[in-house]
């Protein structure tokens, strides 16, 4: 049996303004380009910019969770890692988005804390400093719901899907189109890396039955690994159909027609030829936040299996033992 399981491998988080500081060399490679791009929202969250107080070695902040017309306020505690000198202030512009502490010798938030700034700005996204803080609130804030998914075959070392993403005509749309449609939400973008692992597997019967039919069976299969593994597209197309059809994103995917498997979706043709047993999908962002869609609940771990032999059977029902197997 030929099971073709593919994982999230890599991944970085941004979001439209941000394209510019996505060090694309640092997180993806040749080996494992940036392939598949997920398009979500998540609430809005801004600073109160009158507000903060410093606490020894804290800055104690408010931040607003907007929903609807309606703001939840949170307190969060975030580290100094330096003495304070002189004068404090805090430093946010409508929206009040993005923020920085300042006193006599400089910011406070710099690049020693690369999981709230970017390179070469010193501003904190208030997302990033509340999921950061210690807080006494529950994280649905940070639940990404999938609205879009798009997948890169171009493998150009000298423009980066990032480049690439941010002259997307499509993808300007659908932000165009989440930003009119969800006033309380933003727009985030999880650049992935998905790869491949191509497992041949059977059990006694099925030995018994290759090695009934002589050697031919076995060539044809290990001579189907070699042709899959010299090739990053199938990957690529089978991972994006899957999550479309898994996270059922067919309101903004709407080139996308029918379910997983249709004869006329570009993977069809290859998938058939290879015999594939199974095919299973994982998204594992357990590290950076839940997703979820209109008909998917909020989960760190998603995994989809096909049977393409049973007519592209789709199971969710997936245990560690049955996934690590393959």
């Amino acid at each position: 049996m030929l099971h073709f399981n593919i994982y999230l491998k890599n991944y970085w988080e941004t979001q439209e303004d941000e394209f510019r500081f996505v060090n694309y060399n640092k997180h993806f490679s040749e080996e494992e380009p940036c392939n598949i791009y997920l398009v979500g929202i998540r609430p809005r969250v801004i600073i109160d910019p009158n507000y903060f107080e410093i606490d020894g070695e804290f800055v104690k902040l408010k931040f607003k969770i907007q929903k609807e017309h309606n703001f939840h306020e949170v307190i969060g505690l975030l580290p100094l890692k330096r003495e304070v000198k002189g004068i404090v202030r805090l430093e946010s512009e409508f929206p009040y988005s993005r923020f920085n502490i300042k006193d006599e010798n400089g910011y406070f938030f710099d690049k020693q804390h690369p999981d709230l700034v970017n390179d070469n700005e010193i501003a904190v996204k208030a997302l990033y400093a509340l999921r950061y803080s210690m807080h006494k609130t529950d994280m649905n804030f940070n639940d990404l719901q999938i609205l879009y998914i798009g997948k890169s075959l171009k493998m150009d070392k000298k423009i980066s899907p990032v480049k690439r993403i941010n002259n997307h005509e499509k993808i300007k749309k659908i932000l165009f189109k989440c930003t009119q449609k969800y006033l309380d939400k933003e727009v985030y973008v999880i650049l992935c890396s998905y790869v491949k692992k191509i497992n041949l597997m059977a059990m006694t019967e099925e030995f018994a039955e290759y090695k009934n039919s002589g050697k031919k069976i076995l060539e044809e299969l290990r001579k189907n690994i070699e042709d899959l593994n010299a090739t990053k597209e199938l990957t690529t197309k089978v991972t994006e159909a899957a999550l479309i059809d898994y996270f059922d994103t067919k309101e903004f995917n709407v080139d996308f027609i029918g379910s997983f498997g249709k004869k006329t979706h570009s993977y069809y043709q290859a998938v058939e030829k290879s015999k594939f047993s199974s095919i299973i999908v994982e998204t594992d962002l357990t590290n950076l936040c839940r997703t979820y869609s209109q008909t998917i609940e909020p989960k760190y771990r998603h995994i989809v299996k096909y049977f393409p032999k049973h007519n592209y059977l789709k199971s969710t029902e997936i245990t560690d033992d049955e996934f690590n197997m393959y």
